[in-house]
This record gives C-alpha cells, sequence and structure tokens, in this order.
C-alpha cells in the first residue's frame, strides 16, 4: 500500500514560534517512480541453431532468413527460418579477400542488399556490400572504402542510405547508394561519401539508428561512447548533411532505438552493471530537449551489462549478455518500464561480455531473433500480453486534500491492447472516519486521454484513501493502483502546511559537508550525472536548479567514504506533529552499499536511523512524522550518509527539498447553517440536514442538534430550506 501520515486535527495554533514558515498548500505532488521487477512472464523457445565452433555477432532479419555475424570471423550465416521451430543454415556468405581476415560483427540488410561492418580490417575497404535478394545464393557486390570511417563497428541502411560508424573517431559518414544497381554493380569499391558529420561527441560513435517519425520526418540516433546520445534530422538527407537536433551525456552509451511513437528514445549503456535508460523527446518552440524520464539496470549477479535495444511499438526489447533476451513495455505517457518478459539464452556464469548479443524482433512477436556469442541463433515467441491500458497522472498523485476545496486529480487513460471507455473512468474514494466505503465519482473527459476528478470536502484530518478505475469496450475492468482496493493511493486531510525549515539548496543554508573519500564528496550544485538507472540525476528533483550530490564530474561516484551530510540545526519546539519531507535519489550497482537518513534531538549528540535504502532507480518524495523517531527540541539535525566500502562499486546518492512541515486543521468558527462543520454555508448542508431527517432533538445528540437549523426542535424539511435560503452566508 502506498502510505501516507494521518494528520492529527490542530486547532488554536496561532501562537507559533517566529521562526515558522507559513505556505500555501500545495495539492497534488508526489509523481510516481519506476522500479525493476521480477519477471510476470517466461517467453517460450521455438526454434535455435548453433553449427559454428567460433563466436557469434550481431543479428538481421529480413522475410524468411536470419542473417548472423561472425564476432572475429569474417563470415554471415544466412539462416532459413520458414519453419522457425527448425531453422536450416541456407548458405555462408565468407568475406573475399583482401578483407577475409576482418571481424564481421554487423550485419543490416534492405532493399536486397546485406551489408557487413568490417570491423579489425586489416584490407582497404570498411564495408561489403551482398546481393541477398535470392538469400541461398548470395553474390558479392561491391565494397566501401572510405577513409573517414575505415574501421565500422556499426552500419545502418535506410532510403538508399548508407550510415556507417567505426570504432576509433567520432564521425559519421552517410554514403549515397541510391543509384546502386544489382544487376549492374560498380567495377570498383565505393570511394565517395555524401557527408561526413564530424564531432559527434568525445571519443567515437559506438552505433546508429535511423528512424522515420509519425509527423513524417526521419531521424539518426548516434550513440556516442562516454559522450550520450545525440539526435540529427535526416530527413532531406539527398539535399543537405544531418542536421543536429540535441543530445543528452550519458558513459558508455552503447545502442539506442526509439519507440514508434517518436515520443521516446531507449539508450544502454555497456559496462559492468550498465543499465538502460528511457529519454523523452521533448519538442517546444522549434527546439528539441532529452529529458530522463526512467531507467533500470539488473544486478551484477544476473547479468554483467546491458547491450543492444529494439522498439517495437512502446515495447523494447533488450539483449542483455548472460540475462539473455528481456522486453519492458514502455509507458506511452511517462516513459515508465515494466518488464513484460524474458527469455535467458545463457547457462554460464556472469562474467564479461559473453551472452546474449543481438536482438532483432520485427519479424513477428513469434519470432525474435536473438543471437548469442557462444550458443548461436535463438528464435523466441514473445506471448507476453500489452497491457490493456495505460494509467498515469501528467501533474503527479494528489497527497494533500482540502477540506472545504477538496483537490483535482489529473488522469491519462491511454488504449494499449485495449480501447478505454470514457464513461466509465471513476474516482474511488475513502476516508478514515468511514472505513470500508468507497464512493464512487465519475470523471470528466477533457480530451486526448485526458480525464479530471474532484474529491469532494471532507473533514479535516481525515486519511483518504483512492483508486481509479475505467472498463474498457472489450469488456475488462483496469484498476490503479492495480490490486485496488486492497492497494490504495492515500492522501492527508489539511487545511494549511506551516514550515520551520525549507531548502531547495538554491543557496548555502549552512549544510556541513564530513568525510574524505578518494572521490564523491558531497557538493551543492546543478547535477550533472549520467542517469542511466545508475549513475547521478541529470536534474533536481524540484525544478529550483540545484541539489546535493555525491561528487558532480560526469564519472565521480562515491569511492570509499562514508561521506555525510549534515544540516543546521533547526529548531522544532514550537510543536510536537512535525512531518519530515525530502527528495532522495540513490544507486549502487552491486546491492551492497545503502545510503542512511539519520535524525538528532540534541544537535548531534545521539542518533536515531530514520532509514536504509539501497539501489533505487529515480527521485523519491519521502515522507515521515518526526514524533516516531525524537521528541521535536529547538536542536534537531539531519544527517544523510553513504559509503562505497569496500570500493567496488558505483555508488551515487543526492538529496534535494528538505523541509519541516506541519500538516494543519484550522480552526473553524461556527456558522448559522453551516450543519457540517466544514466553514461554508453550501448544499452539502442541506444534504447533511436531510439525511438526518428525523433526528430526535434535544436528547444529546450533537449531530440531530447541528441539523435542526432554525431552532424548531425537530430536524425536517424546513432545515434544509433554511441552509439553502443562507448559502454563502457565513463569518467562519
Amino acid at each position: 500500500m502506498t502510505t501516507s501520515m494521518a494528520v492529527s486535527c490542530n486547532v488554536s495554533l496561532s501562537c507559533r514560534a517566529a521562526c515558522l514558515l507559513f505556505v500555501p498548500i500545495m495539492f497534488g505532488l508526489s509523481p510516481r517512480m519506476a522500479a525493476a521487477q521480477d519477471p510476470p512472464f517466461q517467453a517460450e523457445l521455438v526454434g535455435s541453431w548453433d553449427g559454428f565452433n567460433g563466436s557469434y555477432a550481431d543479428v538481421w532479419g529480413d522475410g524468411d532468413y536470419a542473417y548472423m555475424g561472425q564476432f572475429g570471423g569474417s563470415g554471415v550465416f544466412i539462416i532459413d527460418i520458414s519453419n522457425p521451430s527448425n531453422p536450416v543454415l541456407a548458405a555462408e556468405y565468407a568475406v573475399p579477400a583482401p578483407n577475409n581476415s576482418s571481424s564481421a560483427q554487423d550485419v543490416k540488410v534492405g532493399d536486397g542488399l546485406l551489408f557487413i561492418g568490417l570491423e579489425s580490417n586489416s584490407g582497404p575497404a570498411s564495408v561489403q556490400i551482398v546481393d541477398v535478394r535470392d538469400p541461398p545464393n548470395p553474390v558479392s557486390l561491391t565494397t566501401i572504402d572510405i577513409s573517414a570511417v575505415g574501421d565500422p563497428h556499426d552500419v545502418f541502411y535506410d532510403r538508399g542510405y548508407l550510415y556507417i560508424v567505426d570504432s576509433s573517431s567520432n564521425k559519421i559518414a552517410v554514403v549515397d547508394l541510391t543509384d546502386l544497381d544489382p544487376d549492374n554493380p560498380p567495377g570498383s569499391p565505393i570511394t565517395q561519401t555524401r557527408w561526413v558529420v564530424n564531432n559527434v561527441g568525445s571519443s567515437f560513435v559506438h552505433d546508429i539508428t535511423v528512424r522515420p517519425r509519425p509527423s513524417g520526418e526521419t531521424w539518426l540516433y548516434a550513440c556516442a561512447w562516454g559522450s550520450g546520445l545525440f539526435v540529427y534530422d535526416v530527413t532531406n538527407i539527398a539535399d543537405q548533411p544531418p542536421q543536429f537536433l540535441a543530445s543528452v551525456g550519458g558513459l558508455n552509451t552503447h545502442a539506442c532505438w526509439p519507440t514508434d511513437d517518436g515520443k521516446f528514445v531507449i539508450t544502454g549503456e555497456e559496462r559492468e552493471g550498465g543499465g538502460m535508460s528511457v529519454f523523452e523527446i521533448v519538442e517546444d518552440k522549434g527546439g528539441v530537449s532529452l529529458v530522463l524520464r526512467d531507467g533500470l539496470s539488473l544486478p551484477t549477479d544476473q547479468a554483467f551489462s546491458i547491450h543492444n535495444q529494439f522498439c517495437v511499438g512502446n515495447r523494447v526489447y533488450n539483449s542483455w549478455y548472460q540475462a539473455g533476451m528481456r522486453a519492458y513495455d514502455v509507458d506511452p505517457v511517462s516513459g515508465a518500464l515494466t518488464l513484460a518478459s524474458s527469455f535467458d539464452t545463457f547457462s554460464g556464469g556472469v562474467f564479461g561480455f559473453d551472452g546474449a548479443w543481438g536482438i532483432y524482433p520485427l519479424l513477428g512477436s513469434n519470432r525474435v531473433l536473438v543471437s548469442d556469442l557462444s550458443n548461436g541463433l535463438f528464435i523466441i515467441d514473445d506471448q507476453a500480453p500489452l497491457p490493456l491500458v495505460s494509467i498515469t497522472y501528467p501533474d503527479g498523485l494528489v497527497d494533500m486534500i482540502h477540506p472545504v476545496e477538496g483537490a483535482t486529480l489529473l488522469v491519462s487513460i491511454a488504449a494499449q491492447a485495449a480501447t478505454p471507455d470514457p464513461d466509465t473512468a471513476t474516482l474511488f474514494v475513502e476516508t478514515s472516519d468511514v472505513p470500508g466505503e468507497f464512493e464512487a465519482i465519475s470523471m470528466t473527459f477533457l480530451g486526448d486521454d485526458l480525464f479530471d476528478a474532484q474529491f469532494p470536502p471532507v473533514p479535516c484530518g481525515n486519511l483518504v484513501s483512492y483508486y481509479v478505475s475505467v472498463g474498457t469496450l472489450e469488456g475488462d475492468t483496469v484498476t490503479d493502483p492495480a490490486d485496488a482496493p486492497d492497494e490504495v493511493f492515500t492522501a492527508d486531510v489539511v487545511s494549511s502546511v506551516e514550515e520551520a525549515f525549507s531548502d531547495d539548496f538554491e543557496i548555502d543554508t549552512g549544510w556541513t559537508v564530513l568525510g574524505n573519500p578518494l572521490t564523491g564528496a558531497w557538493e551543492r550544485a546543478v547535477p550533472q550525472g549520467s542517469g542511466g538507472g545508475r549513475g547521478d540525476p541529470l536534474t533536481d528533483f524540484d525544478g529550483s536548479g540545484q541539489c546535493f550530490v555525491t561528487g558532480n564530474g560526469f564519472d565521480e561516484d562515491v569511492d570509499e567514504g562514508p561521506v555525510a551530510l549534515i544540516s543546521p540545526t533547526i529548531d522544532l519546539s514550537a510543536a510536537t506533529d512535525w512531518v519530515l519531507r525530502y527528495a532522495r535519489w540513490f544507486t549502487n550497482d552491486d546491492g551492497d552499499d545503502f545510503l542512511t537518513v539519520e535524525i538528532s534531538n540534541d544537535d548531534g549528540g545521539s542518533w536515531v536511523e530514520v532509514e536504509t535504502v539501497g539501489g533505487e532507480f529515480g527521485w523519491v518524495d519521502t515522507k515521515f512524522d518526526v514524533a516516531d523517531f525524537v521528541t521535536p527540541t529547538d536542536t534537531v539535525v539531519l544527517r544523510f550518509s553513504t559509503c562505497d566500502c569496500p570500493n567496488d562499486s558505483v555508488t551515487e546518492a543526492a538529496i534535494d527539498a528538505v523541509r519541516f512541515q506541519l500538516l494543519l486543521c484550522e480552526d473553524q468558527a461556527a456558522c448559522e447553517g453551516d450543519a457540517n462543520g466544514d466553514g461554508t454555508v453550501d448544499p452539502l448542508d442541506s444534504g447533511f440536514v436531510l439525511a438526518r431527517f428525523g433526528c430526535p432533538v434535544g436528547t444529546g445528540d450533537p449531530d440531530c442538534d447541528a441539523a435542526d437549523q432554525n431552532g424548531d426542535g425537530a430536524v425536517d424539511p424546513l432545515d434544509s430550506g433554511f441552509v439553502l435560503a443562507r448559502f454563502g452566508d457565513c463569518d467562519g
């Protein structure tokens, strides 16, 4: 269950210490963050082929054939998969001399042509082009020999143009093949480039992907090793070079692929503990930015690293070395990742770069191709169903509700495997003073998959539990949380918030940094991290700009330690029911290091643990009752500490938006006509009266006495008229 602290109803709170800050109450906070899930579905093996004594490399598919390269060898296997349960070798193409000592590890197929990247090549050519219009009888056509990228690690073919990158330069070469005639191939190697893009990152470009967008453009996604993701517009590649659009940092960025709707692009980082990141492509006022939305990595006892990505619709397929194929659904609104299915192709131990190398899912869900370095070709049936609908919250979940004004929840309900029925979208609400009774509130359809629902006024001090439900045109019902009503979201009903301390870290308020690590001491800064589910955050939590991070260099994490961040002394002596809130980010790739949060009420003389957390992804807005740990005094101090001990993992932490708050229920003056005591006269008071029609007045029942608004000694419809006649007339 999503938890929230109950609020005691405080009255007569006007005499507060001068240090208290009054802030307007903000309703609708705490966006949900994704985390790695246990596999819900095991994909099934359809067929496999392993007929080679060496190491396999990348795989591509076209029609009824799979094309699989050789790592360290110069051949390509062409495998007939028309009967996927019994794949048969149709041909083995051997790269001819003088390039027969190359590593034919990258293969692509398009327009009946096979393109082989000749990495570690001793000859003059960089790419071999083969006619595979008749796959069992491949015919060598020509080679590409260009100096810009002489040692290609990856190629990509799109609309008659071949994009080439190598493992030794930060360039992208574009070769025009629109005039290549397989029936009349050129008699000499192709030596001319149409365009060369320089300075893509600081070291070299590892992989590239070229994909159309729903709006009609075509974009190039380039993964620059050590520099991150770079995006270019290649819509008009015949007439102009790739046009730079945006970039975002990354560490050992290996491969990338956009979702079919063009909203997100997924990257993978090839390194120990390397994982995947989901970036939203945001177009605004003619510009493009890449915003990190989610990411995750696997524990290093499950897989050394991720390798390649490939999207079909909003499902991303990954080859994850020793963990095999892992397919995740990318939420079409939030970008959140949910594991859909998996199949492990590798039975050995977890060490280095071995296991699932390439993945190709475009031949249908029953013919997902995976190449394993040691075990050859796997054909997998990914039977995992898509989610029926996606339910997300663009403005975040509501966690505070005003007792009179209520709160508004904005919900996005989008079709995936089923079509939501907008007439059935419902918010279910339960209050702590009437447990077990959920009120159904119909949502209002706003268009573009958006709905809103209004929380009703609820007496202050209540804890509200709620969930969202929608039916589909196919006859299913979907709830969020999925296990509702056993699992629910919660919100406190409060009239205002007072703060004794609030720090967004834009100015120095007196925090102390302790520890002498090799790297990764706490510092207040605009975060410049790598994201990827395991590095520093790319942005702060509250949008103000700065936060505290453990080392702000691009590749700087905590080494040794411990490192501690200690708050200034905070005076909480004015009340006893303070709530502590802060946002934390903590990632650790081996699960052996932790972030510990402690509180002291004697200026650091003694400490009480608030929480200790292991690695997870994303900012987490956390809330605790101070009195559950210490008695509030005028010498309260917070401490955040972590350590990479021993120094054998990637450990990163960040803290933002630290607040000590009072959630208040202010005393409402009595008001003639305010039957339900919510501080105003409105139609709800009429309902209160009618609900108590027949109450005996003068017998000591306060509800009955309150419902007798006209004072005639009886609760009857005249009291309802009394209330309505005074609608809005309230001095309280």
